[in-house]
Formats: structure tokens, C-alpha cells, sequence
């Protein structure tokens, strides 16, 4: 039986070192009622993942990957990952920008 979430967000930087990304996690806490209430823990999962970056955002570009595929009675589901890119409009000098790429964010995964 569900229980509770528990959910911590870690800043890391880029492999680059260009910008932070901010990583959520979550934990799943069940009870197991057959064994004295006994709570299990799932391991850590990450759920989502962005970029703190003080310039805008120029263009977001994004991506999903087959992950798993399922068949029932004919019935095919497919599961992705999600993941955005965001460019961003960076000051170049002092009257031009240049667009930058920053890290490819895992943003969940749902089935279809």
C-alpha cells in the first residue's frame, strides 16, 4: 500500500560547467500490511531536471525515446523518456547575443 513521496531537489552542474541544473527525485514509501506494517523504499528516481539560467529562453527543442513496449490482447503500448533542450540568447558583446544550447533535461516519461 502507498504510503508517501519523498522528493529532493540537487543542483549539479553541467558537463560543460556552463549552467546549474536543478534534478528532482522522488522516493516512494509503501507499507507492507502482511509484515507488521513494514515500510519499503523504493531507490531514488529522477523526475525532472532544469536548468537555472538567467538568460531567456530562445527556442526549446524536444525529444522522446522509446523506453519500453508492451503488448495486451493486440493492444501495443509504448513508453518514452522525455527530454527538452532549451537554447538560450546570451549577451556577446555589448550589442549582439549568441544562442547557446544548454544541457538535455529528462523532463518524466509517459505511455502511449
Amino acid at each position: 500500500m502507498f504510503k508517501d513521496v519523498k522528493k529532493l531537489d540537487k543542483e549539479i552542474m553541467d558537463d560543460s560547467g556552463v549552467f546549474p541544473t536543478l534534478q528532482t527525485w522522488r522516493t516512494i514509501i509503501y507499507i507492507c500490511h502482511g509484515d507488521d506494517n513494514k515500510e519499503i523504499t523504493s531507490s531514488p528516481f529522477l523526475t525532472n531536471e532544469k536548468e537555472k539560467c538567467p538568460y531567456p529562453v530562445e527556442d526549446r527543442i524536444k525529444d522522446k525515446y522509446v523506453v519500453e513496449t508492451r503488448a495486451n490482447c493486440g493492444d501495443v503500448s509504448i513508453k518514452y523518456d522525455d527530454y527538452e533542450t532549451c537554447v538560450y540568447k546570451v549577451p556577446h558583446n555589448s550589442n549582439s547575443y549568441k544562442l547557446v544550447r544548454g544541457k538535455k533535461c529528462y523532463k518524466g516519461s509517459h505511455w502511449e
